[in-house]
């Protein structure tokens, strides 16, 4: 089977569906009876306004008596998506805060082969478990809410389906890593650079580690330049990456030291 890029076939969009259905739409209550009886569950019903309002930007009016046929239309409007589409819609039900929608979903995209996999709540085109595992760390560790905001918005210009921003994703990355590094320090207006340099000198840091970070730093500093113009540079999907999975985990370092003193 070859990897799902830029499509959604029949099969990964039944599984997302059995997602959907067995997190979302299962009890969601039944049509009202001439006693006045049934109508809609309260949890689907919120749900239901907030597809309405929010996603399918509908009024909320419009939404049926009856929570069955509301189902039936929101099932028929899913089958009958197309890539990127199908993916904004589980990315938006996932807003819900539900770990077990989420890993449940991360199943079906591994099982049928789609490159996307959830990082947090929002959908990334990264299958590595181990790279996934750096990201979702660092996203969404407590320690610095800073870091995990950085890493957040580096992952949507990544995983942006439709326009992709890379050089935006990569100066993010690094800006969690610079704010990881100041945290470490006590030093909230030190750069990345002075930072860095700071904790070479007392030897909380490796000097290669460090020599690492000045080296990347040098080239980031070169492409938020690019970006800040609007100029784009020769970074790519590849370069976007490799920062992201690589920048989470210097974060992720840096941040264990700070917890070590």
């Amino acid at each position: 089977m070859d990897l799902q890029i830029d499509k959604v076939d029949d099969a990964l969009k039944a599984g997302l569906w059995d997602a959907l259905m067995l997190h979302f739409f299962n009890d969601v209550g039944s049509e009202i009876d001439v006693l006045g009886n049934g109508g809609y569950t309260d949890t689907f019903f919120n749900i239901s306004r907030r597809l309405w309002h929010l996603y399918y930007k509908k009024t909320i009016d419009s939404l049926s008596s009856n929570p069955l046929e509301t189902r039936w239309e929101i099932r028929r409007h899913f089958l009958e998506s197309d890539f990127p589409e199908t993916y904004d819609f589980i990315e938006f039900m996932a807003q819900q805060d539900n770990d077990q929608f989420i890993e449940f979903c991360n199943r079906i995209l591994e099982r049928e082969k789609s490159v996307f996999r959830f990082v947090g709540n929002q959908l990334a085109p990264i299958t590595n478990e181990t790279e996934l595992a750096e990201i979702e760390q660092a996203v969404e560790q407590t320690q610095s809410e800073t870091v995990s905001k950085h890493l957040g918005k580096a992952v949507s210009f990544y995983s942006n389906r439709e326009n992709p921003d890379y050089p935006h994703a990569i100066t993010e990355s690094f800006k969690a890593v610079e704010e990881a590094a100041r945290l470490l320090t006590g030093d909230k207006n030190a750069t990345l650079g002075g930072a860095i340099k700071n904790l070479k000198a007392d030897g909380r840091v490796h000097t290669a580690f460090a020599d690492g970070v000045s080296k990347l730093f040098g080239w980031t500093s070169d492409t938020m330049r690019h970006a800040a113009k609007d100029q784009v540079p020769e970074t790519g999907e590849a370069e976007a990456r490799f920062m992201l999975v690589n920048c989470s985990a210097m974060a992720n370092y840096l941040l264990s030291l700070s917890e070590e003193t």
